[in-house]
């Protein structure tokens, strides 16, 4: 009889085991199939992607990277996209594998030149290795390719010329810039894929770490890009209060009113701007702002006296 209930029991806790690992693998099917469906991806592969590439990510912020490494390479089976190999870069480079990080962001660059996180995440290869000359030369590539950041790269390139970084003896200081253009840049490579979600994540986990109005500016851009003015409005109003009148922010500002149709404002910004700094006031006439301005209102008065015409018609 004691037999007989053991055996039973053992049925049973079998039963259960192999019940709650049906459930487990299920829960992660749903959990794959709803990310995809949240960014908009249809066939199971992307899918498979998305929900791989998310749970890198996660591992990588837990500190687990082996386990990201895992993740980042089952994506790149699926999708070799240049994001995941700078991605897999990163996850070598914490786990001390320099050379097989430094090989990958090369690889990423030859095949694509302007892609900001490859030679963010290379010069922290280089400055490992002790390659200050050729950690240099990616930062002054980097200014003329992003050069939002002049003055984060800049900065490291007269630590570097000073050997205030050591390759050994990265200060917390130093480690937490390379980590912010290392972000940054992912986050611009998401913008680029329309993937803004992702990267105003990105923007945001930054933001609460770091006081910087270049990085502010970013996210508001990002909120035009979506399209979502009147949200980038009330963040530029905010961002004001933080950093006070500050370049970066007037002149998103500046084309941000052009973009509501607000265009008085706009060239009230713009006037500010050329008043209290001028290289930024020279930056948007350079960029012929007040010729784009008059064109934005001419198209938007236009509009509205057809409008107006349609309406008189009816």
């Amino acid at each position: 009889m004691t037999i007989i209930i053991i055996i039973v029991a053992i049925v049973l806790l079998f039963g259960l085991y192999l019940f709650t690992r049906k459930s487990k693998l299920k829960d992660q099917e749903l959990t794959k199939n709803s990310l995809a469906e949240k960014n908009g991806y249809s066939s199971s592969i992307q899918g498979e992607y998305y929900y791989n590439t998310e749970q890198g990510k996660l591992s990588y912020k837990n500190g687990t990277y082996n386990e990201a490494l895992i993740y980042f390479e089952n994506a790149f089976k699926l999708i070799p996209e240049p994001l995941v190999v700078i991605q897999l870069a990163g996850c070598n480079l914490k786990l001390g594998n320099i050379e097989k990080a430094l090989g990958l962001c090369t690889e990423v660059i030859n095949r694509e030149p302007d892609f900001i996180d490859a030679y963010s995440t290379r010069i922290q290869c280089y400055i490992k290795l002790k390659h200050n000359k050729h950690a240099i030369k990616d930062l002054n590539i980097l200014i003329n390719i992003h050069s939002a950041e002049k003055n984060i790269y800049l900065k490291l390139i007269s630590e570097l010329e000073q050997g205030i970084i050591e390759s050994d003896e990265l200060g917390s200081d130093v480690l937490e810039v390379d980590e912010i253009f290392r972000l940054n840049g992912i986050a611009i490579e998401l913008r680029k894929s329309k993937r803004y979600p992702e990267a105003i994540d990105i923007y945001q986990i930054l933001i609460s770490q770091v006081h910087s109005e270049l990085l502010y500016t970013e996210l508001i851009q990002t909120n035009i890009e979506m399209k979502n003015y009147q949200n980038a409005l009330g963040m530029c109003k905010k961002g004001f209060e933080i950093f006070g009148d500050a370049p970066h922010l007037l002149k998103t500002r500046a084309y941000l009113n052009i973009y509501i149709n607000n265009f008085e404002q706009a060239k009230n910004d713009y006037k500010t701007l050329s008043a209290m700094f001028p290289l930024f006031g020279q930056q948007l006439k350079d960029e012929n702002f007040i010729e784009y301005l008059e064109k934005m209102k001419m198209e938007y008065e236009m509009k509205k006296f057809e409008e107006t015409m349609d309406f008189e018609e009816d």
